[in-house]
């Protein structure tokens, strides 16, 4: 159940606005759970999430290509700048309809965000096609840091709880 959570944290991201900051063509989240993201035209939602309790953060995808939990499906994630080779993951389902995938080689696909007014992702589909996925980096970086110096604040605090022993 436990790696079921972050599912959970992305419907309530989207379903609240209390925390939801607009940036350019990205939102992005100031209390967990911690998301910045933008979404497509297509519908399709590209974006970073930190997990304050693992420490790190990752990019995630989610579109309506349909995968099974852990299935690995290599892409090519391309801008006006460069390009990187590497997996999606997929997570598994998400609402009705939409499927949330990992995006791995968190540095290259950071980097590329930071760097380009857009970015696309090419993956093999059904048969013998490739489907692409573009979205637009706008408001991108600002998104970005701000989410994560709330998502590094909430992490100090919880590196400032107490460690005296405690009997129960």
């Amino acid at each position: 159940m436990a790696k079921v959570w972050p599912l959970f944290g992305l419907v309530f991201a989207f379903a609240s606005n209390a925390t939801e900051v607009q940036l350019g063509d990205w939102k992005y989240y100031t209390v967990a759970p911690f998301y910045a993201t933008t979404v497509n035209e297509s519908g399709g939602l590209f974006g970073q999430r930190c997990n304050v309790d693992e420490g790190s953060c990752n990019y995630i995808m989610v579109m309506s290509e349909p995968c099974e939990r852990d299935d690995r499906i290599p892409v090519i994630v391309n801008s006006v700048k460069s390009f990187v080779s590497t997996t999606l993951q997929c997570v598994g389902p998400l609402t009705e309809g939409k499927y949330i995938y990992n995006v791995g080689d968190f540095a290259d696909v950071d980097s590329m965000v930071r760097e380009a007014p857009r970015i696309a992702l090419a993956f093999p589909s059904e048969g013998d096609s490739f489907k692409v996925v573009r979205f637009s980096m706008r408001g991108a970086i600002g998104s970005l840091d701000r989410m994560r110096a709330a998502a590094e604040k909430a992490l100090d605090e919880v590196s400032k709880q107490p460690t005296r022993d405690l009997r129960l």
